[in-house]
């Protein structure tokens, strides 16, 4: 019933046209989203994505979005509706686009989820859009703006919304949250003080089973997370910690051995969890 909910909501809205034949039939996935509701994509990993010609736009690393962020005291979340499926597609690619379902076949009218270059090409649309904005970070659909002030916060939300609307993109509202002392971006906490790992992340850490040996490849991938986790002194310090207990422990390989090891882990879990506040670069 909810799949057959969506189809007619992407036939309304325009999302989708029916065809009677075409040369690629993608069969549909149904993916249920965070609120409940239900999104339909296209397996499009076995049909079109294995011979695309993918854009290589590069996607901002997150040390480069939050170097923008610098000095903010509000912040302004704003978090595009349907993000993929506000950008029309040509009428070449659209029969590529074709799904398969058990209401016969549609073609997608706009970029559908599941394509391989999609976030690409979705991340170079809008930061062309925001080209010259100062204090704002984008990561696909979801946009960061800051403000020293009230005033020039006010200032750049008023920008943001006037070149979205501009372009014809829509947001979401429900997932938006404007003129924030905090804010929660791409798994961080942000507020004047800085950045904060959010618990959740490190929950599976601090949960996680004792390990049955203490191989180097997990030191090194612990370590490896860590540091791509917090980037800086913190990280490297909790890192030498693990590497330290490995060393400690190497050719043990029993149950002291493997206590002492997830202790190790536990207590650089630990340490993010209560300590980590990191200044915005």
């Amino acid at each position: 019933m909810r799949e057959e909910t969506e189809l007619r909501r992407l036939l309304d809205d325009g999302i989708l046209s029916p065809v009677s034949h075409s040369d690629w039939a993608t069969p549909i996935v149904p993916v249920i989203k965070s609120g409940g509701g239900i999104r339909i994509c296209g397996d499009f990993k076995i049909t079109l994505n294995p011979v695309l010609h993918v854009d290589q736009y590069p996607l901002p690393r997150i040390d480069e979005l939050f170097s923008k962020l610098r000095g903010g005291l509000e912040f302004t979340q704003i978090d595009l509706s349907n993000a993929y499926q506000q950008v029309k597609l040509n009428p070449e690619s659209k029969l590529l686009t074709t799904i398969n379902t058990h209401k016969g076949l549609f073609v997608y009218n706009r970029l559908p989820f599941g394509i391989a270059n999609a976030p690409a090409i979705f991340q170079g649309i809008m930061e062309k859009i925001l080209s010259g904005i100062e204090g704002v970070a984008c990561f696909i659909d979801d946009i960061l703006i800051i403000g020293e002030t009230r005033e020039k916060h006010i200032n750049r939300v008023n920008k943001v919304l006037k070149r979205l609307e501009n372009n014809g993109l829509t947001i979401s509202i429900n997932k938006c949250n404007f003129f924030k002392e905090s804010v929660t971006y791409l798994g961080y906490k942000i507020d004047k003080h800085g950045l904060h790992i959010c618990e959740d992340k490190i929950k599976a850490i601090l949960e996680a089973p004792i390990p049955q040996d203490v191989k180097q490849t997990i030191i090194h991938s612990a370590r490896d997370k860590l540091i791509s986790m917090l980037g800086l002194s913190l990280g490297l310090k909790m890192a030498d910690t693990l590497e330290l207990a490995h060393q400690s422990n190497h050719g043990r390989g029993n149950k002291v051995a493997e206590c002492e090891m997830y202790s190790a882990l536990s207590f650089a879990a630990r340490l993010v969890i209560g300590l980590i506040i990191v200044e915005l670069p």
